[in-house]
C-alpha cells in the first residue's frame, strides 16, 4: 500500500533509531513465506513447533478470535541495518517505511511462523490480523554487539537458555555452514551422500523441513536424516568428554555447553587457534559424535547394564578412551577422520 506507517520512538542517536508500527498479519506471513529462516538468523531460536503452550495460544487466537490478536499478542521485535523512509508533505501525515536492509526478527519467531503456517493453508483471517512491531535500526558496525543484546532482552515468552544466546557466535555460524556444505561418505551400498545437520538454533531442523512443500520436505529429510542432526548441546557435551573433562559433562548438557563455549571464546581470540576450526575439524567432531552415540548404544545393550547412570558411564568411558589414545600416541589422539570416512566405529573399536 505504498509503505508501512511508522511512529518515531527514539531520541537523536547516530548509532540507533527506533520506531513503532503495526504490520498486517498477511504482510508479515508473506514476507516469512518468501524468506523463511533467513529472517531469524539474529534470533536465539527458530520456530519451536505448535506443541508449546505459547504457540498453541497463538494458533487458537488466530483461528478463533483473529480480530483480538493485536490485543493478546506481544508483537515482534525486528532490526535492520538501514531503512528508507518516505516523508509526506502534509504536517499531519506520518512517515512511511518503504524499504529495510538486513531485516531480522529477533523476537517473534513463534508469532511469525504461526501466521505463515495458517497463511499457507488458507486458514489465516486476512484483513483481521494486525501485529505490533518494534523496529530498531542498527548500523552494521555496531550491530554485532547490539543485536544480540536486543535479542537477549526481548526474548521472554519461552524460557531462553544461556546456550541459546551463544548460538549467534561466529563459531556456530561456521559449523552450520560446513554442515550444510560438507557431504558425508555414502555407506551401506547407498549412492546418496548426506549431511550431518548442525542445529545452531533450537527447532531449526523441523522449521526448515516444515517450510518446504511435501516433496521438498521428503528430499530434505533424505539428504539430512533425523538421526544425523547434531544440536549445539550434543556437540558441547561430546567435546567436553573427549577433552578429558567428563566430570563437567556429567553436570548436565547446559553446564557442559557453557564450559565448551568458554573454550571456544578463548580460542577465537587468535587467528592461529581460530583457523583450526575448519572442514577437517568438523569431520573429526562428527567422528567423535558417532563414537559417543555408539558408546551409548553399546552401554544400553550390555548384559551387565541394569539401567541408570548411562550418561556418566558413557562420559567417563569416552574420556578414558581419549586419554588412553593420547598416552599411547605421545600426545596424539584417535583417528576420528577414519570414523568419519566409515561413518561408523567398526567392530574392533566397539569391542
Amino acid at each position: 500500500g505504498g509503505g508501512l506507517a511508522l511512529l518515531p520512538a527514539s531520541v537523536a542517536d547516530d548509532e540507533y533509531q527506533a520506531y513503532l508500527a503495526v504490520i498486517p498479519g498477511e504482510a508479515l506471513a508473506s514476507i516469512y513465506r518468501r524468506y523463511g529462516s533467513r529472517l531469524l538468523e539474529g534470533n536465539v531460536r527458530t520456530f519451536l513447533g505448535r506443541r508449546g503452550s505459547t504457540n498453541k495460544g497463538i494458533i487458537t487466537t488466530l483461528t478463533k478470535t483473529p480480530s483480538r490478536f493485536f490485543a493478546y499478542n506481544n508483537g515482534i521485535s525486528v532490526t535492520a541495518s538501514e531503512v528508507k523512509i518516505k516523508s509526506c508533505s502534509s504536517a499531519d501525515s506520518v512517515p512511511l517505511l518503504t524499504e529495510a536492509t538486513d531485516f531480522q526478527i529477533v523476537n517473534g519467531a513463534q508469532t511469525t511462523a504461526s501466521l505463515a503456517a495458517l497463511h499457507q493453508t488458507g486458514d489465516l483471517a486476512l484483513n483481521l490480523v494486525f501485529v505490533p512491531m518494534k523496529l530498531s535500526v542498527v548500523p552494521a558496525r555496531v550491530g554485532v554487539d547490539l543485536i544480540p543484546q536486543i535479542s537477549r532482552c526481548a526474548n521472554t515468552q519461552n524460557r531462553v537458555r544461556e546456550s541459546d544466546f551463544f548460538a549467534n557466535h561466529e563459531f556456530h555460524r561456521r559449523i552450520e555452514e560446513m554442515s550444510r556444505r560438507v557431504l558425508a561418505p555414502a555407506v551401506g551400498g547407498s549412492q546418496v551422500q548426506t549431511h550431518w545437520y548442525y542445529e545452531r538454533a533450537r527447532g531449526q531442523y523441523l522449521n526448515e523441513k516444515a517450510s518446504r512443500s511435501a516433496a521438498q520436505g521428503l528430499l530434505f529429510a533424505r539428504l539430512n536424516p533425523r538421526d544425523q542432526v547434531v544440536t549445539k548441546m550434543d556437540l558441547g557435551k561430546t567435546e567436553m568428554c573427549f577433552a578429558l573433562s567428563p566430570e563437567v559433562a556429567c553436570k548436565g548438557a547446559e553446564k557442559a555447553f557453557t564450559a565448551f563455549a568458554e573454550r571456544i571464546v578463548e580460542d577465537w581470540r587468535e587467528e592461529r587457534t581460530r583457523s583450526l576450526y575448519g572442514d577437517n575439524w568438523f569431520r573429526a567432531a562428527i567422528g567423535r559424535i558417532i563414537l559417543f552415540r555408539s558408546t551409548e548404544r553399546l552401554v544400553s545393550q550390555a548384559s551387565w547394564y541394569q539401567g541408570g547412570y548411562r550418561a556418566q558411564i558413557v562420559a567417563y568411558s569416552t574420556a578414558r578412551l581419549a586419554a588412553f589414545a593420547k598416552a599411547r600416541s605421545q600426545g596424539g589422539s584417535l583417528d576420528y577422520s577414519r570414523i568419519w570416512s566409515a561413518q561408523g566405529v567398526g567392530p574392533v573399536l566397539e569391542r
